[in-house]
Order: structure tokens, then C-alpha cells, then sequence
């Protein structure tokens, strides 16, 4: 009986320590990642919740383009829109240092995260 609880201790320290590292990988550890390595994504739905609540939502005005984005929130039945920091979105996903950038300003889309600093 002990050894089969060893061995499923040791397999599940092992299984920790992966999933450890893997987490650690995906999110990119600063100091291994050269500045302007493409990290990932934005997502713009998960930052308005976490600002602002769980009634919270990304809406987009298409005539802005890019820069369109902003986070839809009710109070008393008050719709209010505010604005989205578009590093903060990176930097709660990808942590610092890191930089946000659009591909092109006309598509709402193209928000894409960078390892930082910003080059000049």
C-alpha cells in the first residue's frame, strides 16, 4: 500500500510541477522573451468584467475602428461606456513588461500584445 501511495504522490507532485511550468511558459517569463516577441491576443470582454463586474461587456463602435473599443456597464439602469486601457489589457493577461499594438487602425481586430519595452 505505501508504494502505490508514493507513486501516486510522485505523480501528482510531476503533473504540478508541469502544469507549473507550463503556466509559467504560456504567460512568458520577461526575462526570457526579446522585446517585441508577439505574445498573443487581446481580450477585450474578460478585461471589462474584471474592471468593472460580471454585467460588464466589450462593445465595439465599428466607425472607430481599432479604437472603437469600450466596456459597456449598467448601474440603476444607467448604460455607461468607458473606455478600455489597451496596455492594461495586455499587462493583466501577459504581465509586464509589455506593450499593445494595432495592425492596422482600421480593424478592431488587430489588437495584438508584445513582449516590452516599446522599441522607439
Amino acid at each position: 500500500m505505501n508504494r502505490i501511495v508514493r507513486s501516486g504522490l510522485a505523480l501528482g507532485f510531476g503533473l504540478g510541477f508541469t502544469l507549473a511550468a507550463i503556466a509559467v511558459a504560456d504567460r512568458g517569463d520577461p526575462a526570457s522573451v526579446p522585446p517585441g516577441t508577439f505574445l498573443g491576443g487581446v481580450d477585450f470582454g474578460t478585461y471589462c468584467r474584471e474592471e468593472y463586474g460580471t454585467a460588464a461587456a466589450a462593445r465595439l463602435n465599428p466607425s472607430q475602428g481599432a479604437f472603437g473599443w469600450r466596456c459597456w456597464t449598467t448601474t440603476n439602469d444607467i448604460i455607461a461606456y468607458r473606455d478600455i486601457d489597451m496596455h492594461d489589457v495586455c499587462a493583466r493577461k501577459y504581465g509586464e513588461p509589455v506593450f499593445e499594438q494595432s495592425d492596422d487602425v482600421n480593424d478592431p481586430n488587430s489588437w495584438r500584445c508584445r513582449r516590452g519595452p516599446r522599441p522607439d
